[in-house]
Parts: C-alpha cells; sequence; structure tokens
C-alpha cells in the first residue's frame, strides 16, 4: 500500500496546543494479518502488531497493518480490521470494523494526556468512516 503523513492537533487544556506527526508504512493483508506478526500478549508490547480484541471470532477478517516509519513517538503501530457480520441487523449484509493501536511516546511527551485524545480521536474518526461508508451504501443502491 505504501506510506502514509499523519497529524494530530489538539488544544489540551486551556489555550495550550499539542501536536504529534508520523510517517507510517501501511500493509493490506485481505486474508486478515498472519498469526506470526500478531503479538503474543495481544496488546503489541513485544514488537509486533497488536490485536483487535473486539475481532469477531472464527469470521475472516481484511486487514490494514501499519507501523511507524519515523515521527513523534518511539513507536506507533496498529491494525485496522473489517469482518463480514451477518448475525446483526437482521441477516441485513453489514461489517465490523475493529482498531487496535499500540503506542509508545517519546519521553516528553505528557502520556496521560495523549492516551485519552488518541481514544477520543479513534472513535470520533471511525464514527466518521462508518457514516462514509453508510452514505456512500445508500447512495449505491
Amino acid at each position: 500500500m505504501g506510506t502514509t503523513f499523519q497529524v494530530g492537533a489538539q488544544e489540551v487544556a486551556m489555550g495550550v496546543n499539542f501536536s504529534a506527526s508520523c510517517t507510517l508504512d501501511c500493509t493490506e493483508f485481505p486474508n486478515g494479518v498472519p498469526a506470526e506478526l500478531c503479538s503474543d500478549s495481544g496488546d503489541g508490547s513485544d514488537g509486533l502488531l497488536p490485536y483487535p480484541k473486539s475481532s469477531l471470532v472464527n469470521t475472516p477478517s481484511r486487514d490494514i497493518a501499519f507501523r511507524l516509519v519515523e515521527g513523534d513517538f518511539k513507536e506507533f503501530r496498529g491494525v485496522w480490521r473489517t469482518q463480514p457480520n451477518t448475525a446483526a441487523l437482521n441477516e441485513k449484509e453489514c461489517s465490523v470494523l475493529s482498531y487496535a493501536l499500540y503506542v509508545q511516546p517519546q519521553g516528553w511527551l505528557p502520556v496521560r494526556l495523549i492516551q485519552d485524545r488518541i481514544e477520543k480521536e479513534v472513535l470520533r474518526n471511525l464514527g466518521a468512516l462508518r457514516d462514509y461508508a453508510q452514505a456512500a451504501y445508500m447512495k449505491s443502491r
């Protein structure tokens, strides 16, 4: 897939702004990330990819894995996972999107502050992706 550059910026407290950027190497795995690339612990702290804990069991997946090339973090890696889910919504076609991320900030970054921000931004980004996918699906019908 290639590389992507991303920047995150937030006001963290009364006029204090925080910004971090990174370049990520992204790889698509149409049949899911191979087991040998996944973390034994599941969280990615062993240098391998974290495992999306909300994944559906015994269900095929399509994954996009990403790893830090350079940026404002010591480590930054994760997985976006999509899986079909016909059991939901009265057997209508839908997908489950899962996400796992392992981040180790530089020593100068305020860990507690950015952890909460990253979690909130991921939820906001996933909501935007859901809305876009639903709109595109409805438009194609």
